[in-house]
Order: structure tokens, then sequence, then C-alpha cells
């Protein structure tokens, strides 16, 4: 097969079937619009299996183990396909060490057989690798062929005990032995700096045509919102330790009459008992990606209520965007000045619980129809497509890509390169 520009293999931690959808992933389709894309999730353990042996995405990566490896699944109009790879052993519980080392060996050469099956099968000569923040097979590319560009994608802190116990030396050792590092938030850039030179940062974005649905007349509102009563404040994301809780006690007990609703997966570790049992906080479980628009819909105001620290300083929440696109108004902690001083005419700042409650209130009366477009027009401006072109420009820097750079060249120079100061 001739192929006009080099396939992406790109092995990424978050799993292309979660249930909510991921930097890594949404990136890939839109790549695939231009060239052909193989998504590699990270696989499951033996024991990962069998806690989800009821679930068809479990025995998708059963089958993988006795098959060639390869189970193809298109999965959009576009050039994506999804790769799964053979069930390994949990190893994660092991100290770092020789033993560790060594049954890590074995769950990379399984792997990298995969991939090479992969790149035999399909006739892939020549490649672009991306390994999109999965550090624990950081180094399966020392037993792949030598791909064209080794770009290791860091989108995330690495803060959960879990995570922790090897991925600190395991990243560091992936961002090293790549040929450049991109991560998705300013302090994360730096932070990969001390490992590769070559370190670039290109922000999290939004699906815009979805988000923006939340703004046409003919959206329905989400039946549950829609159950609720009165001044609907909302949170779509992870309800886990990095919530300001104690701000958020002291607003809603106040204010009685506001509704706080925050939609997604719940760690109650993290929760204080008596959040759980005030009468105006309402609890929702996680929904399916494509009904964020009658969600967005219901909320008469978005936010984001995280804590300000260390963790929150390297992060650029998906969310922000995804609210701008539905056209509500936003308030925000300043978890993370760096990224919000460029949004902060257009979006509510609170910097203490009082301030915090005083930009609800403010976003609550905003009566002009032009502040919702501005947000929308920010949105529209930092979708995933404009990110997509921005990290494959980069690719295309360090890779001489003539022919992706005539692809670029021929749309419209809006389109084609987004400038720092878009985010």
């Amino acid at each position: 097969m001739k192929r006009s520009l080099p396939p992406i293999i790109m092995l990424a931690l978050p799993k292309h079937d979660d249930a909510y959808t991921s930097t890594p992933y949404q990136l890939a389709k839109e790549f695939a619009k231009q060239r052909e894309v193989w998504y590699v999730s990270h696989p499951y353990t033996w024991l990962d299996f069998l806690k989800n042996i009821s679930k068809k995405k479990a025995w998708k990566r059963f089958f993988a183990c006795w098959t060639s490896g390869i189970v193809e699944e298109n999965v959009s109009e576009h050039q994506l396909k999804i790769l799964y790879l053979p069930l390994l052993l949990p190893i994660n519980s092991f100290a770092p060490g020789m033993l560790y080392d060594i049954l890590s060996n074995v769950n990379h050469h399984w792997a990298a057989k995969t991939i090479r099956n992969l790149l035999r099968l399909q006739n892939i000569e020549e490649y672009i690798f991306i390994n999109s923040h999965d550090f624990y097979l950081g180094r399966i590319i020392k037993k792949l062929p030598k791909p064209k560009l080794n770009v290791y994608h860091c989108i995330d802190p690495i803060v959960k005990a879990y995570s922790a116990r090897h991925g600190h030396y395991l990243e560091k050792e992936a961002a090293q032995t790549s040929d450049l590092v991109v991560a998705t938030a300013p302090f994360l850039q730096r932070k990969m700096k001390q490992y590769h030179r070559n370190s670039y940062c290109v922000p999290n974005a939004a699906n815009f045509e979805l988000s923006n649905q939340a703004a046409r007349a003919n959206t329905e509102v989400h039946p549950k919102i829609a159950s609720i009563n009165g001044v609907k404040i909302g949170y779509i994301g992870n309800i886990e330790r990095r919530i300001n809780y104690a701000w958020l006690t002291e607003i809603f007990t106040r204010q009685k009459g506001w509704q706080l609703i925050m939609v997604g997966p719940c760690s109650s570790q993290f929760i204080p008992d008596s959040f759980f049992q005030m009468p105006n906080i309402h609890y929702l479980p996680p929904v399916a990606h494509v009904n964020l628009p009658q969600v967005l819909k219901g909320f008469d105001v978005t936010l984001i209520p995280f804590v300000k620290d260390e963790v929150s300083a390297q992060i650029y929440p998906l969310k922000l965007f995804e609210y701008m696109g539905s056209g509500k108004p936003v308030v925000t902690t300043d978890f993370n000045p760096e990224v919000l001083e460029a949004f902060q005419d257009d979006i509510y700042i609170g910097r203490s619980s009082d301030e915090l409650e005083t930009a609800i209130q403010q976003a609550l009366s905003e009566t002009e129809v032009s502040a919702s477009l501005r947000r929308i027009e920010i949105a529209r401006q930092n979708d995933w497509a404009a990110r997509a072109v921005q990290f494959t420009t980069i690719i295309n820097e360090h890779t001489c890509d003539s022919s992706y750079q005539k692809i670029i060249s021929s749309k419209p120079q809006s389109e084609a390169t987004t400038s720092q100061a878009d985010f």
C-alpha cells in the first residue's frame, strides 16, 4: 500500500472505550482526517480482564491474545483504527527493582510483538510513534523498528499513588529516549524540558461541534438536570481530591436556593461526609460524551471548583473550552493563573470562597449576548482540529515532511496555524 503520509501509531494510557473521551483519542480522530492512525489503548492485565469479564470490551482484549494479535476496528469515516494488545501481567504492585524490570520486559515483549505484527501485515515501513502518557510501556520503542519520529506526549501530572509507584522514573525515561516531547500545559512543558530540550506545549481543547449544540434552541435539557428545580450551577468531571469542598460547603450553605449539580465518577474517599448530606448538592453518574450538550444546556452557570495547589498548576482542563463552547457563563477558582490569565476578560474567577460566590452571582446576572458569543468564538478557535494542526506542525518540523507541508499550505491561514495567543 502506497501512503502519502507515514501512519501514526499512538500508544495511549487512556483507553478508546472508556466512559469519557480523552486528549489522545480526540487528537487521534483529527490526525486520521489526514493520514492512517492506529490507536493502541493501554492493555488490560489478566486481573483487569477478570474484573471486567462480563463486558464485551474485556473479551476483545482476550481474543487479541489468541489471534494474530490484531483486532482491526474502524471507528470513524476517516482512517482511525483500533489495535488491541494482548492481556499482560499485573505487575504494578511490585517494588521498583530487578523483579519488576524482568516482568516488565515480558509485558513489553508481548506488546511489541503485536505492534510488529501490525507493521508487517499492513506493510508499514515508515511510521510516526506517539506514546501518549503510557509510561508503563515506555520501553516498548526499544523493541520496535525505528520510527521516523518518536514522540512522548505528557498529558497529566502523575499524582495518584498507583501511578506514582513507578510513574515518575518511567516517565523521565520515556521522555529522555524520545525525539521530542509535547505537553498539555505550560507547567508540564517546563518539567519535561528537564528531560528533553525539545519540549513543546499543545494545550487541551474541546469538541466544539459537540459542546456548541448546547447553545442551540432545539437541544433538549437532559431529563435528570430538568428534574432539579432552582438555579443550577453545574460541574462535569471527576469528583475527587482536586475539588475545593471547603469553599463549596461555605457557598452552598449560604445560598440554599442554588443547586450544585456534579456530573461524573465519584471518588467518595475524598469527599467529606457532610458534603454528601447537603440538600442542594446533587450527584449524577457519568453521561455518554454525546449527551454532553443536553447536560450543559440545563446549567445556568458552569463551574470549575478546583483547589489551588501544585497539582492544579500542572493541568489544563478539557472542560474549560467545553463550557465555553456551550456559551454558558464560566466560573472558576484561580487554580492555575498561568492558564486562566488569557481568558480573564471572558470568565469569572474567584480567589477565595467569598470571591467565588460573588463570581457566581455576577455570572447569573449576565445579560449581554455578546459575552456568550465571545466565549463561543474562543472555543471555536481552540477545538481539537486546531490542536491537531499545532501538534502535526511540530511533527513536520522534526521530520521535514514536505507532503504534510503541502496539505497545511493548502488550508486557509486561520485554520492552518494557531498562535500561542490563541490559548
